[in-house]
């Protein structure tokens, strides 16, 4: 719907990150109307990472750079802006900074969509009695801890204009039905989707809703965005990943990064109006066989 965010000012965190819903956010944001501050935690490996390491949360400065330039050609021809925030991928207090940016670009702040998150042989993926306590913590930081200090900074700006706004965290499927291996994400969302119902009920007095979404198999074709997570969790469990996909999705196929942005972007609009402290399941009627 061309215009339905025209005027307003989004923070979108995780924008440039795997699997690409946070692209795909920025970009339905802005091609309707939104000025958008493009935020992810920008590095590179730690110093002694081995060949498999790999860290969903962190991007390259490039990638985000790319991100932000399409994000503003859509905001150009709809009316809004765009613009880049590199946050610290070791300091979780960095993301507010994201807001400060966006106060101090665009003078306001409606929606906050806090999508970033990790998966990673040092981020919380295994079993639970082999995890490093390094590991464990750096899945809840980036999953559970980075969301609520972005999402309450957010609000603090929404708070103090006191003209309301939205709030859409990331969960997971995973905090509905936890998979062995992947306990520590399936926990951090699950402390997500409790996160959204008490800020919903703190915020719905300055008018501010609260929702969060929960996918499952997000594969995108462009290859910035891979899922090495998802293809670790579904080759653990079946022969293959579509193998996997047939028995775990009803519908039968992977989601598109897309589905899950146009489901964000409902929540962000006045459609929703009346929706608030909900989780929302995006994950193919996974949750009608839970």
């Amino acid at each position: 719907m061309p215009g339905r965010f025209a005027g307003l000012v989004a923070v979108v965190a995780g924008c440039a990150r795997p699997p690409g819903m946070g692209h795909a956010t920025a970009l339905r944001l802005a091609r309707g109307g939104a000025a958008v501050v493009c935020a992810d935690a920008v590095g590179g490996p730690p110093p002694g990472a081995g060949d498999g390491w790999y860290d969903t949360g962190i991007v390259s400065a490039d990638v985000l750079d790319g991100v932000t330039a399409e994000v503003a050609a859509a905001a150009a021809t709809a009316g809004g802006g765009a613009v880049s925030f590199a946050a610290d991928p070791y300091d979780q207090r960095s993301w507010e900074g994201a807001a400060r940016l966006a106060m101090e670009r665009f003078g306001r702040i409606d929606i906050c969509c806090s999508l970033m998150g990790t998966t990673g042989p040092v981020a919380g993926d295994g079993h639970l009695g082999d995890l490093s306590l390094e590991s464990w913590q750096r899945c809840l930081d980036v999953n559970l801890t980075a969301p609520l200090l972005l999402s309450r900074a957010c609000a603090a700006a929404m708070v103090e204009r006191g003209e309301g706004g939205v709030i859409v965290i990331l969960s997971s499927y995973s905090a509905i039905v936890p998979p062995a291996g992947n306990g520590a994400i399936a926990a951090a969302r699950a402390g997500v989707n409790t996160l959204t119902q008490v800020l919903g009920l703190e915020l719905a007095p300055h008018g501010i809703r609260v929702n969060a979404v929960q996918p499952l198999s997000v594969r995108s074709d462009d290859p910035r965005f891979p899922n090495p997570g998802l293809l670790r969790l579904a080759e653990g469990e079946a022969d293959s990943f579509s193998t996997w996909v047939r028995h775990q999705v009803p519908l039968g196929r992977p989601q598109r990064p897309d589905e899950t942005a146009a489901a964000i972007e409902f929540l962000c609009s006045e459609e929703s109006s009346f929706i608030s402290g909900v989780a929302l399941p995006v994950a193919g009627g996974s949750h009608t066989h839970a």
